[in-house]
């Protein structure tokens, strides 16, 4: 079972709609299989306010989260940035210098194989990600969507590296290659148990698209509707552990 802690942060005047909101959620997450923890109101999330259990009356005192012991785990344990607002974590998917055109030279059959190694490779060094790799990835999972599934489940066995290679990839692709990338990165940021940098992922893709005046792709709606459902990430991973035992052919 799922466990889940709910937290409202808001001003006391807006104690009463920040309890609809925690009743809305709970009922929301329970129909789904989850189980709440707590319930926990703040006015504000820096150190020093008053946290309130609504439920039992409890309080404590809140922490700087980005120096908390859960904030160090995710930091050492994990490789996660802890940021201090949701602007700061958008950020991670701004676009940076525009990868090179794709290196279409070779056979193609050549290109797929040199291109599928460099990410397999680059899922576990994310060091060896190159702009020209990004740029031949870009054209991959854009051209062929058996090559872009096959990649979604060799980057998901990888989630927190994958979510990693994704994100810096989509900052340096544009159009369509930043879309299909940017929800290749919220699968692995969901795989990872991130649901807050799936969900920016997603909105990054959604306008990236909307910008060119294109329909979100099959793959962002799919990802969408599961973190909006808060499905389990096990089941999502599970999910890709079964195409995996049984890959995507042409």
């Amino acid at each position: 079972m799922r466990l889940v802690l709910l937290i409202a942060i808001a001003d006391s005047e807006h104690d009463k709609h920040a309890g609809d909101h925690l009743d809305a959620a709970q009922r929301h997450m329970t129909a789904h299989g989850a189980s709440i923890f707590k319930r926990l109101h703040t006015p504000h999330v820096e150190a020093g306010h008053t946290w309130t259990d609504i439920d039992t009356g409890d309080t404590g005192t809140t922490v700087d989260y980005r120096t908390s012991e859960v904030g160090l785990l995710m930091a050492v344990e994990h490789g996660r940035i802890v940021r201090a607002t949701r602007d700061d974590i958008a950020g991670e998917f701004t676009p940076t210098e525009q990868a090179p055109a794709p290196d279409v030279d070779a056979d193609a059959a050549e290109f797929v194989t040199q291109t599928v190694q460099g990410m397999s490779t680059a899922f576990e060094d994310p060091a060896t990600l190159t702009p020209q790799l990004a740029a031949n990835a870009g054209l991959l999972i854009t051209a062929n969507i058996t090559h872009r599934d096959a990649l979604l489940i060799v980057s998901t066995e990888h989630p927190q590296t994958g979510a990693t290679v994704w994100t810096h990839l989509a900052r340096q692709l544009r159009g369509r290659a930043r879309v299909e990338a940017l929800a290749l990165a919220a699968a692995c940021f969901y795989c990872s148990d991130d649901a807050v940098r799936a969900a920016i992922a997603l909105e990054a893709a959604h306008h990236t698209a909307a910008d060119a005046g294109q329909p979100d792709t099959t793959l962002v709606i799919l990802l969408d509707t599961a973190v909006k459902a808060a499905l389990p990430p096990a089941k999502l991973r599970q999910l890709f552990a079964q195409l995996a035992a049984k890959p995507p052919a042409e």
